[in-house]
């Protein structure tokens, strides 16, 4: 059914079925590995297409795939894919390769290293951008071991860019100062007459032992008994 859907003239319809593909990989994972097996030769060749709506849909689908496939289950449509005679399904490949390989798939890339020596020197530049890209992943990822020196005199000065931006590491220095707060300058405004002379009755106040002021307080209603007594007529 879906690859009928996915065969359909009509762009609508076979965005639906990739989509439906993608649905069913994501959810299923393993139990779904036979239907990925099937359609994922079709997917890969939904990266020949021009528009890039298809195409990007199929990205997504392919990478549900991986929950029920591995790499090495669609590699010879990946193969097929990085040697067909149209430039962009070279690049689309090369991009599908670039965005799946993880550190368990070192021998199915090994497999592929020869094929991507190869498109090195292809006469479309972005396959050839790709493809440099796409070494400096494997390397990164891989160590430069892997590589051996099949790649050696291949671009260096654009691989030995693309490296040097991908394992680009912050400064001690910077680092350090984004640990330490930065101390901000406060200026200290002068305060009004009115405030510094309450600040310095409260403060005065303050000072005062409890005793005095307790004491002070009890002899208040004293001296008004006095007052009173000597103000009351005879």
């Amino acid at each position: 059914m879906l690859k009928k859907v996915l065969a359909d003239s009509n762009m609508a319809i076979q965005i639906c079925g990739i989509r439906m593909a993608r649905a069913l990989a994501a959810g299923l994972r393993k139990t779904f590995s036979h239907g990925a097996k099937v359609l994922s030769p079709l997917l890969i060749g939904k990266l020949r297409d021009k528009k890039n709506q298809i195409t990007d849909e199929a990205h997504k689908a392919l990478k549900a795939m991986l929950y029920a496939v591995s790499l090495e289950d669609i590699l010879d449509s990946i193969k097929e894919g990085l040697t067909d005679k149209a430039p962009n399904m070279r690049q689309q490949t090369l991009k599908l390769v670039q965005s799946s390989i993880t550190k368990k798939d070192g021998k199915t890339v090994r497999s592929l290293m020869d094929t991507l020596l190869k498109l090195t020197t292809d006469g479309a530049a972005e396959v050839r951008d790709k493809v440099i890209e796409v070494i400096a992943d494997v390397k990164n990822l891989f160590g430069s071991g892997f590589i051996g020196d099949k790649f050696k005199d291949v671009q260096s000065q654009k691989l030995q860019k693309i490296l040097s931006e991908k394992n680009e590491v912050m400064p001690v220095d910077s680092f350090e100062s984004l640990q330490q707060p930065t101390q901000r300058a406060v200026s200290v405004e002068p305060k009004p007459q009115y405030l510094q002379k309450k600040q310095l009755k409260t403060s005065s106040l303050q000072s005062q032992p409890p005793q005095t002021q307790v004491a002070s307080r009890s002899l208040e209603p004293a001296a008004n008994e006095d007052s009173l007594t000597q103000s009351r007529p005879l």
